[in-house]
């Protein structure tokens, strides 16, 4: 039964990464894989329309009633029916909001994304029952540097950057405001890099 357990894990996290290797290549004009899947055109448009929640949500209820090693031969039958419920239980702009705040974004993140002031942000935290942690620090472990930096190389070719923030935040496993912090000194360090560049061309 454990071994079960673990592997359906797994089916789950083959299937989620599967979505979103789907999505970045659609996204970036790159239907190879598409094809190979023999995915429908317009499956593959409502694939885009989920965020990670949602894409985490169908793998899970995928494998409810199906043996693991079924994603070997999946059921588009149903996998439709599941992403067309995900895509009509919430507005897309709402849910991305609530999953940012789910994985503690900053306030300056939603107002930047979404157009919320901290009045919006502590009643949908209220809603949501999100709690800010006891101890918040920006700063990074060597790991959690690792994964965030991993992830975010991850989905460099992700055209919407709320998109790319939630799925390094997933991947990683890091909170946003984290891996906020960690993108921006990376930035800074390419701008700094590119400028000292120029000078020397200048030279």
């Amino acid at each position: 039964m454990a071994n079960k357990s673990k592997l359906t894990g797994d089916s789950c996290s083959a299937l989620f990464s599967l979505f979103a290797r789907i999505v970045e290549c659609s996204r970036g004009g790159d239907p190879d894989i598409i094809r190979a899947l023999g995915l429908p055109f317009d499956f593959v448009q409502r694939l885009e329309n989920l965020g990670p929640d949602q894409m985490l949500s169908v793998a899970s209820r995928y494998f409810i009633d199906k043996d693991p090693l079924s994603i070997f031969n999946i059921d588009m039958s149903s996998l439709e029916r599941l992403v067309s419920d995900e895509i009509a239980r919430s507005g897309y702009r709402d849910r991305r909001s609530d999953e940012f705040i789910k994985l503690q974004a900053s306030k300056l993140m939603m107002g930047k994304f979404f157009g919320m002031r901290g009045g919006d942000i502590s009643t949908r935290k209220a809603v949501l029952n999100v709690n800010r942690p006891e101890v918040r620090t920006k700063a990074c472990t060597r790991e959690e540097s690792n994964q965030i930096f991993d992830a975010w190389q991850a989905t460099k070719r992700m055209q919407d950057i709320v998109d790319r923030y939630l799925f390094t935040a997933r991947i990683s496993g890091c909170p946003l405001y984290k891996v906020e912090a960690f993108v921006q000194s990376i930035e800074s360090v390419e701008a700094s890099l590119k400028s000292a560049a120029k000078k020397k061309q200048s030279i």
